[in-house]
C-alpha cells in the first residue's frame, strides 16, 4: 500500500493501492470511502512507499574481527531500514556481504571478502555505521534501476528497440560487435591512454524497429554504483520508426572510450563489469529520479588520485502508459593484468591503506 498525505503536512494519512506503473509515473487508486475524504480541487497530495526506488537486497554480516557489539548494532540498524534491506542467515543466500574486517565496515560480494566494492568505513563508530548504511541504501537504489522491468501484458515487444555496438577501427571504420544474450564483450587494444591499458573506442546506436514512435533512454550503471543518464542527448529522445530515420547515437555518434578502472587492477578482478539499461516507452518519461552519483571507489585505499573514473568515458496518463520495456546489457572488459601483478607492485600497494586487503588477495 501507498501512504498519501497532503503536501507539506504530516496528517491526515490515507492509503491507496497501485493501479498501474509506467516508465516514470505510478497511478494510484483509492477505495470509495477514502476517495470521498480527499479534497480533489483544493489540495495537492504526496505519496510515500517504503523503500521507493530501491530494490530489496539481502545482506550477510561477517564479523571477522570479532566486534560483537558493532555487529549487533549493524543488525539492529538494518532492521530499522525498511523492507529493502534484510539480513541473510547464510552467506550463499545473500546479495552482498558486510565484512567487519581490518578495523572497517566493508561491503563486498558474498564469498569474496578481500575485494571491497566501495571505500570501507574505518572504525566501528556510529559515524562509520551510518555511512555504511547510507552506502547500502545507495546500492539498493542502483539495484532498483538495474532490475527495473515491466511484466505487464501490454508492454512493448522486446525487439521494438535495438541497441547495437560497434568497434572503432584505427581508420575510423566501424565493425559490429557480437552481442550474445545481451552480453557485450570487447578485447583490449595494444597501447595505453593516460598511462593505463586502453580498450580502444566503441560506438553505440539505439534504433526504433517498431512501426510507431517510441521514447528511449540509455542509462550507464557503473561498478561504483553510479547511474548516469546523459548517454543520449536530452537523456530521453523520441524516435520515429527506423524507416523514417528513428535512431540515436550515444554521445551523438562520438567515440566511447573503454578502460578498466584502477580498483579492478589493484584488487585483481578478472574483468570490469558495468551495465547499460535501455528504457523504451510509447509515452514520454523522465529518468531524472533514477540517476545517482558514484560511491567512493575502493581504489582510494591505494591512491587518492584515481577515485572518480568510470569504465566508459564521455568525449571532450493515457492508453500507452503501460506500453514500455527495459533491457539490460552487460559490458565486460577484461583485465589485461589479471594474475600478472609484479611482487614489487604488491609490496608497494601493501604499504598503503589497502595493505590488509592486499595480503588476502596476493597470497
Amino acid at each position: 500500500m501507498v501512504k498519501v498525505i497532503p503536501a507539506g503536512k504530516t496528517s491526515p494519512v490515507f492509503e491507496a493501492r497501485i493501479k498501474s506503473v509506467s516508465a516514470s509515473e505510478t497511478l494510484l487508486q483509492f477505495d470509495p470511502a477514502t476517495e470521498s475524504k480527499l479534497s480533489k480541487d483544493k489540495e495537492l497530495y504526496q505519496g510515500y512507499i517504503d523503500g521507493f526506488l530501491s530494490a530489496p537486497i539481502r545482506l550477510y554480516i561477517s564479523d571477522v574481527d570479532k566486534e560483537e557489539s558493532a555487529a549487533r548494532q549493524l543488525k539492529e540498524m538494518l532492521g530499522k531500514q525498511g523492507k529493502n534491506l534484510s539480513v541473510a542467515q547464510k552467506e550463499r543466500e545473500a546479495d552482498y556481504a558486510i565484512q567487519l574486517m581490518n578495523g572497517c565496515f566493508s561491503i563486498t560480494k558474498p564469498g569474496d571478502p578481500y575485494r571491497p566494492l566501495v571505500y570501507p568505513q574505518k572504525g566501528f563508530t556510529p559515524k562509520a555505521l551510518e555511512q555504511t548504511l547510507a552506502d547500502l541504501q545507495h546500492i539498493a537504489q542502483w539495484e532498483y534501476v538495474k532490475n527495473l522491468n515491466n511484466d505487464g501484458p501490454n508492454r512493448l515487444p522486446l525487439d521494438a528497440v535495438a541497441v547495437e555496438f560497434f568497434k572503432v577501427q584505427p581508420d575510423g571504420k566501424e565493425t559490429p560487435i557480437a552481442v550474445s544474450a545481451d552480453d557485450v564483450r570487447t578485447a583490449y587494444d595494444s597501447g595505453n591512454f593516460d598511462d593505463r591499458p586502453y580498450g580502444g573506442n566503441i560506438r553505440i546506436r539505439v534504433s526504433n524497429r517498431s512501426t510507431f514512435p517510441v521514447f528511449v533512454s540509455l542509462l550507464s550503471l557503473s561498478n561504483t554504483f553510479e547511474v548516469f543518464g546523459e548517454l543520449i542527448t536530452g537523456k530521453v529522445q523520441k524516435l520515429e520508426p527506423l524507416a523514417a530515420g528513428g535512431a540515436a547515437w550515444v554521445f551523438d555518434g562520438g567515440n566511447v572510450g573503454l578502460y578498466y578502472e584502477p580498483s579492478v587492477e589493484y584488487f585483481n578482478h578478472p574483468e570490469s563489469v558495468s551495465y547499460l539499461k535501455l528504457i523504451a516507452s510509447r509515452q514520454e518519461f523522465s529518468v531524472d529520479t533514477l540517476e545517482q552519483a558514484a560511491l567512493a571507489d575502493p581504489a582510494l585505499l591505494v591512491t587518492r588520485t584515481r577515485g572518480g573514473e568510470r569504465g566508459i568515458t564521455r568525449p571532450a496518463n493515457n492508453a500507452d502508459a503501460d506500453a514500455w520495456i527495459t533491457r539490460l546489457f552487460t559490458l565486460r572488459l577484461p583485465n589485461p593484468r589479471f594474475n600478472k601483478i609484479s611482487k614489487a607492485e604488491v609490496q608497494a600497494w601493501s604499504k598503503t591503506e589497502a595493505g590488509p586487503w592486499m595480503k588476502g588477495i596476493y597470497k
